[in-house]
């Protein structure tokens, strides 16, 4: 295992482990600190109530079936353009 402390070490672990939309999921206290995050949730309760953790797994699970939809879309629109099904 390797620690790194400090937020100044993020960009570096989220190049190293290849995580290129990184999600913060978080307090409202987090919300005017600048990350290299794609995407943030701030609903998320003190002491993570099982509520708030919830309601951000929900808001994840939106967005991946929203990305899945447009990805399966694009393959097919491209599938169609050049002739081929694809799906």
């Amino acid at each position: 295992m390797i620690v790194r402390w400090g937020l100044a070490e993020l960009p570096g672990v989220l190049r190293e482990l290849s995580v290129s939309r990184p999600l913060l999921i978080s307090t409202e206290r987090w919300r005017h600190v600048q990350l290299p995050v794609h995407d943030r949730f701030h609903g998320v309760r003190a002491h993570a109530e099982i509520a708030g953790v919830k309601a951000a797994r929900r808001r994840v699970d939106e967005r991946l079936r929203a990305a899945r939809s447009f990805a399966t879309q694009e393959v097919r629109r491209r599938g169609r353009a050049d002739g081929r099904d694809r799906l």
